[in-house]
């Protein structure tokens, strides 16, 4: 079994005599990291940085996908990790699934902020059942049919649906922005 943060974090102290206070920069037990695990995403957000940095300006998208060595070392040091990408979304990297498992598997608390809608609803099925524990939330701005004048390429009413679909197989509900959605339609109370 992997060494947990708090053994690191006591192996430090104890190898260097020294005290690592709870919640300072190096005690990293309640910490949460964002990853941006690719450089892929097909929207086209008007106000992204990918859009104002690369793409209005004629250049290729640079980087790479996150590796799975790369993912479990992260992982070695922070219990909660958000993929909330600034450059990417991360329904769109090719082994998001078994980035999911792996962090269910070492009990990693997991965020996913999503707005693509452009994979098969079997996909994110796929991906919710990797992690039922993952809190997904999703971006839809303004009503669904709406949210495509912010979100370029976004079908905002099949990211509702997917949305819709995820309480089937999520353990957690959709956030605060979804709820008010939900609420605004009448589909919750």
């Amino acid at each position: 079994m992997a060494e947990t943060n708090r053994q690191k974090i006591e192996g430090t102290e104890e190898a260097h005599g020294i005290k690592i206070q709870e919640n300072s920069f190096f005690d990293r037990r309640h910490k949460r990291l964002n990853i941006d695990l690719s450089h892929r995403c097909p929207l086209e957000c008007l106000r992204c940085g990918r859009q104002r940095s690369f793409t209005n300006k004629g250049l290729k998208v640079p980087g790479r996908d996150l590796t799975i060595e790369e993912y479990n070392k992260i992982l070695d040091w922070f219990p909660r990790i958000s993929f909330c990408g600034q450059y990417s979304d991360p329904i769109h990297h090719p082994k998001i699934k078994e980035l999911l498992t792996i962090a269910k598997d070492r009990g990693t608390k997991v965020e996913v902020h999503l707005a693509s809608s452009l994979k098969p609803m079997k996909h994110y099925i796929e991906a919710f059942k990797a992690n039922p524990k993952a809190n997904w939330i999703f971006g839809i701005d303004g009503m669904p049919e709406e949210s495509k004048q912010y979100r370029v390429n976004q079908d905002g009413e099949k990211l509702f649906k997917i949305m819709l679909e995820s309480k089937k197989y999520l353990k957690t509900k959709p956030g605060s922005l979804e709820e008010a959605v939900l609420k605004s339609r009448g589909l919750i109370k």
